[in-house]
């Protein structure tokens, strides 16, 4: 027997989809997940080979990989 928070995940998916139209990432949000699993979008940074959570590490990373380069910026 599905319990509430299950009934209540797709709907959330569904208002989500609506404001957000065309974004594909959300329409993954509309299956119905077991209790105490929560699906969270994130967002990553890639600079060359490497990936990061924090934009600060990501800037970080760019500058040392354009002062290799001799491309202060």
């Amino acid at each position: 027997m599905p319990n509430a928070s299950n009934k209540t995940a797709p709907k959330q998916a569904k208002v989500n989809n609506e404001k957000n139209a065309g974004d594909a990432p959300a329409l993954a949000g509309a299956i119905d997940l077991p209790e105490g699993v929560i699906a969270v979008k994130t967002v990553q940074y890639k600079v060359g080979p490497y990936t990061y959570s924090n934009l600060d590490d990501a800037l970080a990373e760019r500058r040392r990989q354009n002062t290799k380069k001799g491309q202060r910026k």
